[in-house]
């Protein structure tokens, strides 16, 4: 089964697609409240500060080897693998240049192979090793012998994700995923649960729990907290059940969302964004979509659309709708000549489920739960979005998690095979029975014929003799 992560792939072990996103991590007790801070404690959970690295990106503190050399890695919720630029690595920028192996006396190389590994369209090479790693402390909250790959060599140093240290991937715990730093710390007793909840932000503060989530960011007291199970377990996929602007819905059978923080937008399927392009050019002629990147503009500043523009409006497994404001799903920009234009950060993928990235993330506080293979959000404080309930009855066939042994698309199922081969074995059954009968009865009729000779002739044998 090819997964598509965004991140990375392993190509010359084994073969492993990942996806990203970004996210600063750092981490002060002092900025926590007091009672907050013990409860912490108790029940084994952390909370850390997260920065913005770039627009709709953030990263966080982490520390590896016997030095503990800091690295601000990119919280990536699509991508499973732990990757950190060595000073090994000639190609990486100086100042990236973060872990070396070699002088730290906690590390055993790994499995001696060289992985590629893809973050969009940059590919890294890399070794794997175990080593201590820490995040937003350089003792205190550490998963020893940790497998993570080192990166050695890149492609494109003038690129904006080649300005970092490296990546976290908080992606399932699922054994077609790389190792988890979130399931290492569990299980090295680090934290209490195997889950985690984010806060993401624009121009407030950000946060990330490890082993819970942090219900003071509620909007108000007694927030609700809506769940949805996985619909596959190597990544954090969701039912999909409509999108919609008003009562226009743009959903064309696209029954998958995965939450992607990597992903600073929203993004359709080739089906989806095309109704999304022909409604939002109607209501607006000033806006201008590109079929081919896949994106809509308009040449003026955001703030004058904020207004005039719907919501939209995202429906997953029942019956709830989640709001994304235009002023979120909007970015806006200069161009050369110092010229606003703004830019739709709702586009266009070339995949077959739709992605949830930052401008949903922005409004909703999500938790991700390993154990009960689940995704929560609710409404934080410095949101002016809303859920209602308006969604559509949509029938949609459950589908079980897929795994490496589940048929995939371009497998045969196994139970259409064993249904031919009985059809023909009964087929080759009646037929052969069909034959045997037809041989027997022309036997009996032979067999009838030579009788009624054998008494024609006795007949006329006793009349002679008479």
């Amino acid at each position: 089964m090819i997964k598509s992560f965004s991140i990375v792939s392993m190509l010359l072990a084994p073969l492993v697609l990942s996806q990203t996103f970004k996210v600063e991590v750092t981490r002060s007790e002092a900025a926590l409240p007091e009672k907050l801070l013990q409860q912490s404690k108790l029940n084994k959970e952390f909370e850390v500060a997260i920065n913005r690295f770039s627009t709709y990106r953030y990263t966080g503190k982490f520390y590896f080897g016997s030095k503990a050399s800091d690295a601000d890695l990119i919280l990536d919720t699509d991508s499973d693998w732990m990757l950190v630029e060595s000073q090994q690595c000639d190609a990486c920028l100086p100042t990236h240049r973060r872990y070396n192996p070699l002088t730290s006396t906690t590390q055993t190389p790994g499995s001696n192979e060289t992985f590629i590994l893809y973050l969009d369209d940059n590919f890294y090479v890399g070794d794997d090793y175990y080593d201590t790693v820490c995040v937003a402390d350089s003792s205190k909250y550490c998963a020893k012998d940790f497998k993570f790959i080192a990166v050695t060599d890149i492609n494109k140093v003038t690129s904006e994700l080649a300005k970092i240290d490296g990546v976290v991937g908080l992606g399932p715990d699922d054994p077609s995923n790389g190792p988890s730093f979130i399931a290492e710390l569990y299980n090295q007793g680090v934290i209490g649960k195997k889950m985690f909840g984010i806060q993401v932000g624009f121009n407030q503060k950000s946060e990330m729990m490890f082993g819970g989530w942090d219900d003071t960011w509620m909007k108000t007291r007694g927030e609700n907290i809506y769940f949805y199970p996985q619909s596959n377990q190597s990544r954090w996929e969701i039912e999909l059940r409509d999108l919609k602007m008003k009562n226009t819905s743009f959903w064309e059978g696209s029954k998958k969302a995965v939450i992607d923080s990597f992903n600073d937008s929203i993004t359709f399927p080739d089906a989806e964004f095309q109704v999304f392009k022909t409604y939002i050019e109607s209501i607006d002629h000033t806006i201008d979509c590109d079929n081919t990147k896949g994106t809509c503009r308009f040449n003026d500043d955001c703030t004058t659309k904020y207004t005039k523009l719907p919501q939209l409006r995202i429906q997953f497994g029942d019956m709830n709708t989640f709001a994304i404001n235009p002023k979120d799903y909007l970015f806006g920009q200069v161009d050369g000549g110092n010229r606003a234009f703004c830019t739709f950060l709702i586009k266009k993928n070339n995949k077959d489920y739709v992605q949830i990235g930052q401008p949903f993330l922005k409004n909703f506080y999500a938790i991700f739960d390993f154990e009960s293979g689940s995704v929560g959000f609710f409404l934080h404080a410095y949101t002016n979005s809303e859920v209602n309930s308006d969604g559509v009855e949509r029938v949609v066939t459950p589908q079980p998690p897929i795994t490496d042994d589940s048929p995939s698309d371009d497998k045969f199922p196994i139970w259409a095979i064993i249904l031919i081969v009985v059809v023909l074995i009964g087929g080759l059954l009646a037929l052969g029975a069909v034959a045997f009968i037809k041989i027997r009865n022309k036997r009996l009729q032979q067999n009838l014929s030579q009788y009624n000779q054998l008494e024609g002739t006795k007949g006329k044998a006793g009349k002679t003799l008479q």
